[in-house]
């Protein structure tokens, strides 16, 4: 068995820690604790390249742009950002045609290709221009037809102009798909999470953040929802992925089977092409209750599937979507691996080989059972489950200054900021079911023993003893997914 986990070192802002005016110090008070690592979004890998037993990897980034690596084996090689002429270090996806094409699609500024990925990974903006511009620079989803000049897909999230755009000049100019009138028209504020394609019967399937999922039965031309039997929590359909659990269909024949995940809802399955969803009973398929995958769903073949849970490591399914089990330890193991967001299986390689993303590195695993043991791995002298990691915010305890707690994968309790970990570093997380990577917490300044604390999913969670335990607290609020909050506590109330 062989796992670890690439960790990269950056130059992004570090987190410090303040302590408050309660501790006096003739000296400056500020103490470096940790640098920042990038967000994992998207992995590539290429086998055997540029020679036998070596992997050549590709990583997007939501806060560090592009990452390349050669994988040798023995872990000695060092991560390359390649990120010149990105205007932005947001990828929200990349895709690769071949070890030196590659599309990156961004936040905020558009799609970005290079074709030198393995040389100086030079990118040029293809976003159009005038009537024919890409009319949405916050990019979700790239799909690709291998021709040339190639035809490009890809889903946005705006609020005006949204939806999915297609190029089929490689990305000189640009069309929105959809423009249809009635109820074939997609909405104008659509906001796209993953575009499924079955090339030979025209058909497909889009996932969105906001109105759940499309179908399409002419390639994209005209659309109409298919959501029969999803529920909408909190009003919001967020449909975060649609796979084929299927071998591609006869058109109008054999029936499209599909697994999605309808974020606050669960995982659901369609047996006829779309038309109808069943819920995935957590209890009896073996998911947990309550979970978050706000990853999406990444397919290995029509039976195996594979989708990372917050704070619940990775499930998998053999049997396309019915039944699901944890992916080795990794529900029990590392906390990094418990909030893995993609798992990418190389194929072409000697045995098998599996990368993972999580909040903040890659993991590798060549072991089939995926048993990952912390502390045994190294690479550039940094452990799997060493200091380091990503943290957001903190705030120091009311009476006790030098206490403090910080979000980051979960909510920390530090027990005294001018130490490290040894001094205590506690987890704080029963019952808060959210991912804190973009949240914060707050403390009751006159009921010290209530806690808050926002997530990125899971909404707002609230503890009566000092973060034992926690509840969710959003009683009125609307879809919390992607909205992390921030809060004020009026210092003459207290619950």
């Amino acid at each position: 068995m062989s796992s670890c986990i690439f960790r990269f070192a950056t130059s992004a802002a570090a987190v410090f820690l303040v302590a408050t005016a309660h501790i006096q110090h003739a000296a400056a008070q500020w103490t470096y604790r940790v640098s920042s690592d990038p967000y994992i979004r998207n992995i590539s890998a290429f086998a055997n390249t540029p020679s036998a037993g070596t992997h050549t990897l590709f990583v997007g980034t939501l806060t560090d742009g592009v990452y390349k690596v050669t994988d040798t084996g023995n872990q000695t090689t060092v991560w390359q950002k390649i990120n010149n002429g990105l205007p932005v270090v947001q990828v929200r996806t990349l895709t690769t045609i071949d070890i030196n094409t590659l599309y990156a699609g961004t936040d905020g500024a558009g799609l970005f290709k290079t074709s030198d990925a393995n040389a100086a990974a030079t990118w040029t903006g293809i976003n159009g221009g005038g009537a024919s511009a890409l009319g949405c620079a916050n990019i979700r989803s790239i799909n690709f037809d291998a021709t040339m000049p190639r035809t490009l897909i890809v889903g946005t999230a705006c609020r005006n102009n949204s939806g999915l755009y297609r190029s089929i000049d490689d990305g000189l100019t640009w069309s929105r798909l959809g423009n249809g009138v009635g109820i074939t028209k997609l909405p104008d504020d659509v906001a796209v999470s993953a575009l499924l394609r079955d090339v030979p019967s025209n058909t497909y399937f889009l996932a969105t953040s906001n109105y759940g999922i499309f179908k399409s039965i002419d390639a994209g031309v005209t659309w109409a929802t298919a959501n029969t039997n999803i529920s909408a929590p909190n009003g919001t359909l967020n449909a975060f992925n649609v796979q084929f659990t299927s071998a591609a269909p006869i058109a109008g024949v054999t029936p499209i089977n599909l697994v999605a995940y309808v974020h606050g809802s669960g995982m659901y399955r369609s047996t006829d092409t779309g038309a109808t969803w069943t819920l995935i009973n957590p209890v009896l398929a073996g998911l947990p209750a309550g979970f978050a995958a706000l990853g999406g769903i990444q397919k290995e073949s029509n039976t195996a599937i594979y989708v990372g849970l917050d704070k619940q490591g990775v499930y998998k399914t053999i049997d396309g979507g019915l039944n699901w089990a944890p992916w080795g330890n990794t529900a029990s193991g590392e906390e990094r691996t418990q909030n893995t967001r993609t798992v990418t299986v190389l194929a072409g390689a000697a045995s098998p080989t599996y990368y993972f993303g999580t909040i903040d590195g890659v993991g590798k695993v060549t072991d089939t059972q995926v048993n990952l043991t912390a502390n045994t791995n190294q690479v550039n002298g940094v452990n799997y489950n060493g200091g380091g990691g990503r943290l957001n915010a903190i705030t120091h305890d009311r009476d006790t200054p030098y206490k403090a707690y910080v979000t980051g994968p979960t909510l920390y309790q530090i027990g005294y900021v001018y130490g490290d970990c040894s001094a205590g570093c506690n987890p704080l997380d029963t019952g808060l079911t959210g991912n804190t990577i973009e949240g914060a917490a707050y403390q009751d300044q006159t009921n010290p023993a209530v806690l808050y604390v926002t997530t990125t999913n899971r909404g707002i969670f609230k503890s009566t003893n000092s973060g034992a335990l926690f509840s969710a607290f959003n009683n009125g609020l609307p879809n919390m997914i992607g909205q992390v909050s921030r809060l004020a506590i009026d210092a003459n109330y207290s619950q």
